[in-house]
């Protein structure tokens, strides 16, 4: 009896890893998709200027001595 248990709880495991695994496989996907298409968009550089604008801008806005508009 216990040799039969012992076989279902090894085969629940087997598929509770294949259900695992297929869900990692799918992210990792999902991600080198998105990797992709932030590459040949080139994000990085869109965001980068994004940031260094919004930097620069704040930086005016809390420089008190800078000329007010």
């Amino acid at each position: 009896m216990n040799l039969i248990y012992d076989i279902q709880a090894l085969h629940r495991t087997s598929d509770l890893l294949d259900q695992l695994l297929d869900k990692k496989l799918s992210i990792l996907a999902t991600m080198k998709t998105l990797s992709d298409i932030q590459s040949s968009l080139d994000i990085d550089q869109l965001a980068k200027q994004h940031w260094l604008t919004n930097i620069a801008a704040h930086d005016e806005s809390s420089d008190p001595t800078a000329p007010s508009n």
